[in-house]
């Protein structure tokens, strides 16, 4: 009986150690593209971004794209929590700033920035990938502009106070390099 519990525990080590020797022969990737669509989110309705991650589990997202208020440009510090170098949980905070916000509101309508700062919080969030390096992401999220500003949409408008806390999110497509 005894020599069974050996067997045993030698068979669980061992696949152990080849589960471990399989975690540590993740493909080194370290520089992701990819695009994304969202809502009220840091790249706007439709955008790029590129994410460096110098170790597993922290990465730095920079963005561009088109939102409601004009062109979206940001940068987010991410932490990713994960279950393995396949996927990930992650949260992200950062800032954006929206240049050219002229489509936000009707001349002589309010408050119309040449540019509108906002502050960006991923929570909760995900990211997987696969071997070759395909990469499928989503958040959801808050969003604050720092600024305010007079929004138009159909003939209903408003102003809109910095502080303001809206939803958002987005989901994107890219790949590891």
């Amino acid at each position: 009986m005894r020599r069974t519990g050996v067997v045993g525990l030698l068979l669980v080590l061992l696949v152990s150690a080849r589960s471990a020797a399989a975690e540590d022969d993740a493909p080194v990737q370290d520089h992701r593209i990819g695009g994304d669509i969202g809502f009220g989110s840091a790249v706007g309705i439709a955008g790029l971004d590129y994410q460096y991650s110098p170790v597993r589990w922290l990465r730095f997202e920079g963005g561009m794209g088109w939102g409601y208020t004009g062109w979206q440009f940001s940068f987010m510090p991410k932490i990713a929590l994960g279950w393995s170098w396949r996927c990930a949980f992650t949260i992200g905070f950062g800032p954006s700033v929206a240049i050219g916000s002229s489509q936000a509101a009707m001349e002589g309508h309010g408050m119309n920035p040449d540019y509108l700062p906002w502050l960006n919080l991923d929570v909760p969030g995900f990211e997987c990938r696969t071997r070759s390096g395909l990469s499928v992401q989503g958040t959801l999220g808050a969003t604050m502009p720092l600024k305010g500003y007079h929004y138009d949409f159909s003939e209903v408008g408003n102003d809109i106070p910095a502080g303001r806390i809206f939803p958002q999110g987005r989901i994107g497509i890219g790949w590891w390099l």
